[in-house]
């Protein structure tokens, strides 16, 4: 087998395009396009994702950082929120998983709008911090560090201590601290702190 001569054609030197080559002219298919997602198919948790990752640099660097962003903005870190992270960083969604499960101030779970903390510290606990656990329950139908409360206003969490044992037993509310609590002021503190 003889190789196949070229064609002898005519070419314009002022025109350099034509020397060009054309798509299709070596028989290559074209690179396929990469399945990108309109901001129409995107959900709200993905679209919130995309706003705080606009910030950062797309790098592994940055997971901490829009995490935080995360869990603040929604309070948890919502699944397709995290499958985004992972995506647009380049990290495997594992190690993003693996992340959040490790810090205890990310949460997997929704959280109500405000949360209630109980110290269950030494002082605390001696003078009834169970019981102030025990009632919340009971009002707010929510165990401690699981889900909120049927309104979502309020979730509920115990720590280990809050440094503040002369005013023991210490209920907080954001950054409202109620001293010497008794199960009986629970109700009060609730509506005082009802979300607007």
């Amino acid at each position: 087998m003889s190789p196949r001569r070229a064609k002898k054609t005519d070419v314009d030197l002022d025109n350099t395009e034509a020397l060009e080559p054309s798509a299709g002219d070596t028989g290559a298919k074209a690179p396929p396009r990469p399945n990108k997602s309109r901001p129409s198919d995107l959900s709200d948790e993905e679209r919130a994702a995309d706003e705080i990752l606009a910030h950062y640099p797309l790098a592994e660097p940055s997971l901490i950082m829009v995490l935080q962003e995360l869990n603040d903005h929604y309070q948890w870190l919502p699944p397709k929120a995290l499958l985004r992270v992972s995506e647009k960083l380049g990290v495997p969604f594992g190690k993003v998983q693996g992340v959040a499960t490790f810090y205890k101030a990310f949460s997997l779970e929704p959280k109500g709008k405000k949360t209630v903390k109980v110290c269950l510290g030494t002082a605390c606990h001696v003078r009834g911090a169970g019981m102030l656990v025990d009632e919340l329950k009971r009002s707010l139908k929510v165990e401690p560090g699981h889900g909120m409360s049927e309104d979502g206003d309020y979730s509920l969490e115990t720590v280990n201590c809050v440094g503040a044992c002369a005013m023991a037993p210490v209920v907080m509310v954001g950054d409202n601290y109620y001293a010497n609590m008794a199960p009986g002021n629970i109700g009060k503190m609730l509506k005082k702190e009802k979300p607007a």
